[in-house]
């Protein structure tokens, strides 16, 4: 026999954990050493006639392996329970949890070059009274979580979306 609870009963949620992509980590990091063996072959080649382009390639690119390396060591988690989200680890340095009531809800939104990424905008009044926030209403989205999860930001935006209506009790 099957046992129905009341529509009104509440529903158990579980906490879910999402995290970066390790693969797309990877992918970063040996393209900016592409990059960055390109940059000092620039510097022996006597066609180019100003080291400083490659000085920038490699000083550019440089950077963006160390971002992979940091990336790879510590990577970015989402963690969603009944009370909110948080993200923690990555170039966060310390966990930022936003509760679900203050969220109105997710989307996808791409800021430049075929970048996707999530946004969200603050309910009305929860929106934090700061520089950054006033200026990324300007640009699309309240405040956003950044790319590079092993979901898709269109697959992770759902989950979102499902999770704090469940969670509100929508």
């Amino acid at each position: 026999m099957v046992h129905n609870p009341p529509s009104d009963a509440p529903i158990a949620l579980t906490t879910e954990v999402y995290r970066q992509s390790l693969l797309k980590v990877i992918g970063l990091g040996l393209g900016s050493l592409a990059f960055v063996v390109i940059g000092v072959s620039m510097l022996g080649d006597p066609t180019v006639e100003e080291n400083w382009t490659a000085w920038a390639v490699i000083a550019f690119f440089g950077f963006c392996g160390l971002v992979a390396l940091a990336l790879a060591i510590r990577p970015q988690t989402l963690t969603l329970d009944r009370n909110g989200f948080t993200v923690a680890g990555g170039f966060v340095p310390k966990p930022h949890h936003t509760r679900w009531s203050d969220v109105q809800g997710f989307f996808v939104y791409s800021p430049q070059f075929g970048v996707k990424m999530i946004g969200f905008n603050y309910a009305p009044g929860k929106a934090p009274q700061s520089v950054l926030v006033k200026i990324s209403r300007c640009l699309g989205p309240e405040a956003g979580i950044a790319g590079g999860w092993e979901l898709s930001p269109g697959d992770l935006v759902e989950k979102l979306n499902d999770y704090q209506r469940r969670a509100l009790g929508a």
